[in-house]
């Protein structure tokens, strides 16, 4: 914009969302949206595997094995 760049999707989304009025009418309508937003890309992170695996048995093992049996926490 008039020259500068802007890099992270997560700050041009935020960016564009307030210049088209689309960040909510406050804080709290702000961060139900970034709940929103946010909880679509985990879910995304978390199921993309299933659409690279040509193996349906080990793609339903390994994200299984990822998101349900951790042994991190």
């Amino acid at each position: 914009m008039n020259g500068k760049v802007l890099a992270q999707s997560h700050a041009i989304e935020k960016f564009l969302s307030r210049m088209f009025g689309l960040a909510g009418g406050d804080d709290w309508e702000s961060a139900k949206i970034d709940e929103l937003v946010f909880g679509v890309e985990d879910l995304v992170q978390k199921t993309s595997a299933w659409f690279k695996e040509e193996d349906e048995k080990k793609k339903v093992r390994n994200s299984l094995k990822r998101n349900l049996f951790r042994t991190d926490v």
